[in-house]
């Protein structure tokens, strides 16, 4: 159990690690897709004042560690509110146990949130408040206002702002992979490794709504929300240089693209692989970095991350059964899935007595409104002269593509 810890004078995290093992080599996935590495944290913190207040909370799994911390600060019987800025299970599952004691506090959520309350956990509407945009909860000396922030990333979302000590709680907002294993703030981490995984957080779970994030920012800046701490439910909490965090937050909801090219591709045999390894050579002789992945042994989080702010995508795959190459079809269904801005992706792959996979994956990429870019690249076998021709063709228009699109 980590270290309770306070984030100003009676304000404290009392929040968890998440380091599960799913088997003795690795650690369980986030929402059972995503690869964590460094594991997860869930944030949740207290505060003591004339009312005690508790904003967000853990997985069932650690509720019995937050009872615990909630205890070192104060009676749990004292919680007066329970603030719910997103209803997702990794920040609400301890509610039951929490409830067991603090048998009289109120819940805070938004309108959306009041029957997910009731039909996750069976709470009675009567233990429900309605948190409303803009309006203001006093404890004592502080002040709680709550900001809806609906899609971040789920429709009932919102924000709480600590009035006195300019606190803004985001939930899923602005939030990153990665256990605290101790330490709290930006200034206490590497900042870099977190800022790494606060991307691969963000196209992984945030990135289909990037114009709720968009709107988020915007309001932030239209209102001139003084925020000297930022404090999301997954990952440190930010009060060195919070204008660097929300500016690279908004890059990625604006699919600011950077000067690279990712390849996705499967390859059974050997063919394909010979036409990727042309392909990153050919783009590397114009100074511009490829990011390769071998779907069918690399990791989904990274691949998807990777292809987040590429400019220009290219997918090689053999035919499978006449169908699309399966590790490569699962990340371009996923691709599909997370609603990735609309960009150009190159085609090519292998086939031997048989096609259908570069239609197919053309087919599925123009469901997305990708643009498929020509030549579409086919080779019966051993790629020959002519493939790689036709490979050069397809490569010079990409690097038209990154270097306009990098340019800007």
């Amino acid at each position: 159990m980590n270290d309770v810890r306070k984030v100003v004078e009676n304000i404290y995290y009392v929040g968890v690690d998440d380091k599960r093992k799913h088997d003795e080599k690795q650690l369980k996935k986030f929402e059972n897709i995503w690869p964590i590495p460094y594991g997860i944290s869930y944030n949740a913190f207290l505060i003591v004042d004339e009312k005690v207040a508790l904003i967000d909370l853990v997985d069932e799994a650690f509720a019995d560690d937050l009872i615990k911390k909630i205890k070192s600060i104060t009676d749990l019987e004292r919680v007066d509110y329970i603030i719910l800025n997103h209803m997702e299970p990794d920040h609400t599952g301890a509610l039951p146990k929490i409830l067991e004691h603090a048998k009289n506090a109120k819940i805070l959520v938004s309108k959306r949130g009041i029957n997910m309350v009731k039909d996750f956990y069976g709470i009675d509407e009567s233990k429900i408040i309605e948190a409303k945009d803009n309006m203001e909860l006093k404890l004592g000396k502080r002040t709680l206002r709550f900001i809806m922030a609906p899609f971040l990333h789920w429709p009932e979302t919102m924000f709480t702002y600590v009035v006195e000590d300019k606190i803004l709680f985001t939930c899923d907002a602005f939030g990153a992979y990665g256990a605290l294993n101790g330490k709290l703030f930006d200034d206490e981490v590497d900042l870099e490794h977190y800022l790494s995984e606060g991307k691969h957080y963000y196209s992984n779970i945030v990135s289909p709504y990037a114009n709720f994030v968009q709107r988020a920012i915007q309001r932030v800046k239209k209102e001139n929300l003084e925020i000297k701490i930022l404090a999301p439910s997954h990952g440190p909490l930010y009060r060195t240089d919070i204008p660097r965090i929300l500016d690279f937050y908004d890059r990625l909801s604006r699919w600011v693209p950077e000067r690279k090219v990712v390849i996705v591709y499967g390859s059974m045999y050997g063919f394909t692989k010979k036409m990727v390894n042309f392909v990153k050579a050919e783009i590397e002789k114009h100074k511009i970095p490829v990011k390769l992945y071998d779907a069918s042994y690399s990791d989904l989080s990274d691949m998807i991350t990777d292809i987040l702010d590429s400019p220009v995508l290219m997918v090689g795959t053999p035919t499978y059964d006449a169908q699309i190459y399966p590790p490569v079809q699962v990340v371009m269904h996923m691709v599909k899935t997370k609603r990735f801005k609309s960009k150009p992706v190159g085609i090519f792959g292998v086939f031997g007595w048989g096609g259908g996979a570069l239609e197919k994956l053309k087919t599925m990429l123009e469901g997305t409104k990708f643009t498929v870019l020509e030549p579409i690249v086919g080779s019966r076998g051993m790629p020959t002269q002519e493939v790689y021709e036709q490979l050069k063709q397809l490569v010079n228009t990409v690097v038209e593509i990154v270097n306009k699109e990098t340019e800007k």
